[in-house]
């Protein structure tokens, strides 16, 4: 029926580290090929699959440590027990305003609203493979729906996500707010199950736990 909202992955470095920047991040993960630390929730998790995107772009592998989901994540960042991640800005951003956590770089082919001065992957160098590895919502229907329903659901839809008030709720929330047509959300949806499929037929992962 609709995109509905994508919620923006970051790479995220344990402040005290001596890294400011993704230059500074790239030599790092080179002087410590092989032990490299990052958190991850699960072998099919997006943060994971980022990573390991990540890691094998710059011809080095890292040390996955798993976790209950990004909150524990950051908190395991912040704390130093872990290196590196990928996380969502609504678990980051507690963390990077105690200056616990740096933000590095978005994995999405543009900035974000939720932090704009925060540069894209691309925009530093790195890999764009693991642009948009990241949580998103579409809406759909069953398969029959007749085309003047989706229509109206769509209408409706989008609508609600022109909502100043929803717009405002959804960013605090920390996603970005999408909308579409029917036909952009059917090819969304399909580009995106390819390129999962891609990656994890090439990094050669399983997605059991």
């Amino acid at each position: 029926i609709s995109l509905v909202t994508r919620a923006p992955s970051f790479l995220a470095v344990n402040a005290a580290l001596p890294i400011k920047n993704v230059a500074d991040f790239v030599a790092y993960a080179h002087a410590h090929n092989g032990k490299i630390t990052y958190g991850q929730s699960g072998n099919a998790s997006t943060p994971n699959l980022a990573s390991l995107v990540l890691l094998k772009s710059l011809g080095v592998t890292g040390v996955g440590v798993p976790y209950k989901g990004n909150g524990p994540t950051v908190v395991a960042l912040a704390a130093g027990d872990i290196n590196f991640g990928v996380v969502d800005y609504t678990s980051a951003h507690p963390m990077v305003d105690r200056g616990l956590v740096r933000l590095l770089a978005i994995m999405e082919p543009k900035r974000s609203a939720l932090q704009p001065n925060v540069p894209t992957a691309g925009e530093e160098g790195l890999t764009r493979a693991a642009d948009g590895v990241t949580p998103w919502t579409v809406l759909v229907a069953p398969p029959g729906t007749p085309p003047a329903v989706i229509a109206t659901l769509n209408k409706r839809v989008v609508g609600i996500l022109k909502m100043p008030d929803v717009q405002q709720r959804l960013r605090v929330a920390g996603v970005d707010l999408e909308g579409s047509t029917p036909a952009q959300a059917s090819a969304s949806y399909l580009a995106e199950r390819k390129k999962m499929t891609e990656i994890v037929r090439d990094l050669g992962v399983s997605l059991k736990n």
